[in-house]
């Protein structure tokens, strides 16, 4: 169950920043000797948009896409918040749309209070939003569609998957001396892509061949890229 598992995740992460926190207190050599993973930018916006999802109110936000020659402003219904890949994401629905959308605040100038309030949906929940997600992207079904994704993964990448899943649904299901496969369901987007690739010759797409043929092809351009 989606509700659950986003129970359990949050419950677990509060545990240990409230245990790693007490640490830090009780001991301040271990200030020098505990490195966290930052996250650059977007952390001044928050406290902003935690008090509008509390309050249901809308938000006013400037912001500047990357390839974009200016900012531009509009007004989102703020659903949730979401960090991927040491960025924050605000998740919402933003005004002349009906459209749950993401939008990185490491490209936005100015996150305001607005005096418009909106009715949150009953039932909705962010994780039941991601479900079937790897990352943030949520609206390519037409080109990602959900599928069963079979892995490959030879003898040193199959423990980092073990330790460290791909996705709630991934499942071991082939063990030899040499590889392993594993299985995921989820709509394989391109920051999906970007992980497997990540990982180099270690793994390997074998099914659904169009997923496979999709992976080959960024193969080939990378190689393309790289000759001489």
């Amino acid at each position: 169950d989606s509700a659950e598992l986003s129970k359990g995740i949050v419950k677990n992460w509060l545990l240990t920043s409230f245990s790693v926190n007490n640490m830090m207190a009780e001991s301040k050599q271990l200030s020098k000797r505990i490195l966290f993973e930052q996250i650059p930018c977007g952390n001044e916006f928050l406290p902003t948009i935690v008090q509008a999802i509390k309050e249901n109110v809308c938000l006013k936000i400037s912001r500047q896409g990357f390839g974009s020659d200016k900012a531009y402003t509009f007004t989102i219904k703020p659903y949730g918040i979401k960090v991927f890949k040491q960025r924050w994401y605000i998740v919402g629905v933003p005004n002349n749309s009906e459209q749950i959308k993401n939008y990185a605040l490491d490209r936005t100038h100015q996150i305001e209070l607005t005096d418009e309030h909106f009715d949150m949906p009953e039932n909705f929940d962010l994780s039941t939003h991601f479900y079937n997600s790897y990352g943030v992207y949520t609206d390519d079904l037409e080109d990602h569609p959900i599928d069963t994704i079979r892995i490959k993964a030879d003898d040193q990448q199959r423990n980092y998957l073990r330790t460290l899943p791909l996705h709630h649904s991934q499942k071991e299901v082939e063990r030899t001396k040499d590889h392993s496969i594993f299985e995921v369901k989820l709509s394989p987007s391109y920051d999906f892509i970007y992980e497997i690739l990540s990982k180099g010759d270690g793994v390997e797409i074998l099914s659904p061949q169009w997923f496979r043929e999709e992976v080959a092809s960024y193969v080939r351009a990378m190689h393309h890229s790289y000759k001489d």
